[in-house]
This record gives structure tokens, sequence and C-alpha cells, in this order.
């Protein structure tokens, strides 16, 4: 029980315990003292945990006016109704999660500090473990992202641009309500749900790489979550050119998916670039964290639909033998191509799982999925089943297709309106706009959030300056295809 007394200044003061979780003397005093004795420079973004009544919080937010200042407290008992200074998070770990996906993103994470109030953490171990590994699990997640941005970041600021300019249609939720829906991952044992996917009326959210599958069995997904900017997403992509209707995919997307044709649904995952570019053209986009697997992303985006459950089908995360795909796949051309009289493509085969497997029949990057997955809090991982699983264990409720068909309720029913993008004038016009106002801050060294992803997404101050100087160049060029 936490009993409340008050200190020598008036403020109050709660014990645990009969022991003090602040000074009984002056807390505000304490508070200052703690943050001057531990930070030196100002960091970017400051994340307190264990608050107590927003002292810590608000003291940050005095002595650290350029800071961005968030707190986590542990229990209502110990909120702080200020807004004056940051903002408070009252832990609950799918709330808590959310609220991290949101606060720390790419272009913040690096400058991050976290402060540990002891007395409190000491008070609430179980508080202390759960929030910490929720911030790993964010940290872990933002790692993987960045290290593909730097790898990418051209790619990306290029799929960007041509994305937003040669998108010809975008989709609005027109309608919809919650209730089963089904998502097709491309795992060998998709092919077990064969005939549910086939048969039945529950609409289907399908990953690219599940496509041709898709489409050999005749089911139209009634969404596609596309989210790689990589050269191979294209092989996925082409499977759905001229049959496809909606895909849902943030602008930094491979840029095939203009080509394709199918209406954007567009996801905003927290990008400044295409935050503003949605804000100039007045286009909702729903707000899901990049997750590093596109699996995770269609997962989240079928329970902001409604899905009440996501029923995930060929989610292996796993190799089956050889077999790394689900059959037939877009890569059955790469593997075919790769083989000769001398090469059989069983060797092939052979040879690619056997290169790239670590542990267990997985990559590492299926490593990585698999984590990612683990550390679902309960919250959200009830609202997610999983048909015939691989031997990768995942905390969700493991279900048979018969099971599927079985379930009462309602199922899924979402639709979406297509509107014509605007004119490619006015398009073109907002990014030119844009890079050469954030190309000014750059070589004139002022602070833009927009010049400090640039500069984030390619690795230097030059290298920006150089990149958007060519990407200008070459808008100026473009025309309406």
């Amino acid at each position: 029980m936490i009993r409340i007394e008050t200190s020598r200044t008036g403020l109050p003061v709660p014990l645990m315990n009969e022991k003090a979780l602040v000074s009984r003397f002056d807390p505000q005093k304490e508070a200052s003292r703690f943050i001057e004795n531990k930070i030196g420079s100002p960091p970017g973004i400051l994340l307190i945990l264990g608050d107590v009544f927003g002292y810590l919080r608000a003291a940050a937010g005095k002595l650290l006016p350029g800071t961005e200042v968030y707190s986590i407290t542990v229990s209502e008992e110990l909120a702080s109704n200020d807004t004056d200074y940051g903002e408070e998070c009252l832990f609950n770990r799918g709330k808590t999660r959310e609220f991290l996906d949101r606060v720390l993103r790419e272009d913040n994470f690096s400058g991050l500090t976290v402060l540990e109030w002891q007395p409190v953490l000491k008070m609430f171990p179980d508080f202390s473990a759960a929030v910490t590994r929720l911030i790993q699990r964010r940290l872990q997640i933002l790692n993987g992202n960045i290290t593909t941005v730097r790898g990418f970041g051209n790619r990306w600021l290029k799929n960007t641009i041509l994305n937003f300019l040669y998108i010809p249609r975008f989709s609005t939720l027109a309608c919809g309500n919650s209730g089963i829906a089904l998502i097709a991952a491309s795992g060998a044992s998709l092919k077990n749900s064969c005939s549910l996917l086939s048969d039945s009326r529950l609409p289907v959210i399908a990953l690219p790489s599940s496509l041709r599958f898709m489409k050999s069995i005749g089911r139209l997904p009634v969404l596609t979550v596309q989210t790689d900017p990589g050269y191979y997403a294209v092989y996925h992509l082409r499977e759905g050119t001229g049959w496809l209707t909606h895909i849902a995919s943030p602008l930094s997307a491979c840029p095939y998916i203009a080509r394709t044709k199918a209406s954007i649904l567009p996801l905003n995952q927290g990008d400044p670039f295409e935050q503003e570019l949605f804000r100039q053209l007045e286009i909702p986009a729903y707000f899901l964290p990049s997750a590093g697997t596109v699996a995770a992303t269609a997962m989240s985006a079928a329970i902001a639909l409604g899905a009440d459950p996501a029923v995930m089908a060929g989610l292996d995360l796993c190799y089956d033998d050889i077999n790394t795909h689900v059959s037939p796949h877009s890569f059955d051309e790469v593997f075919s191509n790769g083989s000769s009289r001398n090469r059989p493509l069983y060797s092939v085969k052979y040879r690619y799982s056997r290169d790239t497997r670590s542990s267990e029949g997985q990559s590492r990057a299926l490593e990585t999925y698999s984590k990612w997955f683990t550390e679902l809090d309960r919250d959200f991982s009830e609202k997610v089943k999983r048909i015939k699983p691989s031997r990768i264990k995942l905390p969700m409720e493991v279900v048979t297709a018969d099971d599927v068909s079985a379930f009462s309720g309602n199922s899924l029913n979402i639709k979406f309106d297509s509107n014509p993008a605007p004119d490619f004038k006015v398009r073109k016009r907002i990014i030119l706009n844009i890079l050469e106002e954030t190309h000014g801050h750059i070589k004139q060294g002022t602070e833009s959030s927009m010049a400090e992803e640039f500069i984030e997404k390619t690795g230097n101050v030059e290298t920006g300056a150089q990149l958007i100087g060519e990407l200008l160049n070459r808008v100026r060029k473009m025309e309406h295809q």
C-alpha cells in the first residue's frame, strides 16, 4: 500500500512499506539535483522510468528546454496531471508498448538517454523488469531498421519521391466492423491452408511473397501489405500487376507498387518526409510503426482495421527441409535460373538452405523476425491466432484450419474507397519545395527535422546535400507518365 505524507515544503511524499520514494524535505530540489548530476550535455530525448508525481519530468523540462521529455509511471497513485513538461505514460504493457513505438522513432532514438528512479524501481521490481524489456524490444527493432535505412538510405528516399509522384490512386477505409480475418504469409505450411483460403468467405490480407500462391488458388486478397524497399520486392509485386485492388504501403516501399495499378492505402511509419507529404496533400495515413518484417506490419494493419482475431497462415519463420517458401512462389525462377544439368534444382535449393541457415533451420533474418513476435505483449498476441505452425514457438494460440472454419462470430468486413491521386504538377511542386527548403537547411547548417532525416539516411552532411541536389535535378525533369 502507498501512503502519502507531506514534505517540509508542502509537497506530497509517497511511502511504500513506510519507505519514502522521494525526499521528505524538498522533492523538487532533489529531482533537479538528480537531473543535473546525471545529465551532462542535453540529450535529444529523455525517458524517465519510475517518476513520482511528475517531479523528475518537471525538473528535466525546466533544465533541458530543447529535449523531448517522457516518463513512465508505475501506477495511477504516483501519476501527475501536469502536462507542462513532456508527456507521461501510466504503465500498462499494451499501452506502454504503443507509447514507446510512438515516441521512440528512427529519427530520434540515437539521442536517447534513459534515467531510472531507483527508489521506485527497487520497490516495484516487476515494473522495472517489464518496462526494461519493452524498451529493449523497441531499441532492437529500431537498431535493425536504422541499419537497413543506412544501407538503403538513397533507395528509400528515391522510392518515396517516385511513389509520391506516380501512385495513381489512394485508398481510404470506407467502412468496416470487427471480426475474423486471415493473413497469408509465405511459409511452406501455407499450402496446408489451401482449402480454407480458397473456400472460406473470410477476408484475406496477403504478404507480397504469398501472391503467386494466392493467384494459383484463385483467391484475391482484400488487401496486400508491402513495406520492402529493395530490389527483390519487384518479384513479388509482379504477381499482382493488374490483379490486386488495394495495397497498404509506406511511400518508401518499392516503387513498383505504382506500376501494379492498385490503389494504395498509405501507411505512416513515423518518417518525417512521408508525414509532410501526406500532410500537404491532406491524405489520411494509418500510423503503424516499422517492425522490421512485413509479416508484423500486416498483423498490426489487420488489427488496426478491426481483425479480432487475426489468423495467420504460413507464418513458419523457418525452413521446411530445403524448402524456404510455399510453392508456387515468386522466387521459383530465381532458383531455376541458377540450376543446370550439373547443378540440379534440388542441389541449388539444398545449398541455399544450408548456407543461409544459422540455427534450427532459420536464417539470421528469420531469427530476428521470430524474436520480434516472441516479444509481443499479451494484450496484442491474444488478438492473433496461428494455423498449423512450424516448430518455431510464438506467444499465439495454435489452431487448425477446421478450428477457424468453426469459429463463431462475424468475419471482418472492410471496404475501401479508391480516389484518384492529386494532379501530377501539384505533387511535383510539393516535392520540389520540400527538397529546395531542406537543401538550404543542410547547406547553411540550420536546424530542420527534415534535414536531419536526410543526413541520417545518407550518412553525413556532405552526402545528404549531394543527394538532395541530385534529386532536385531529377525531379525537375520528371513528367507525368
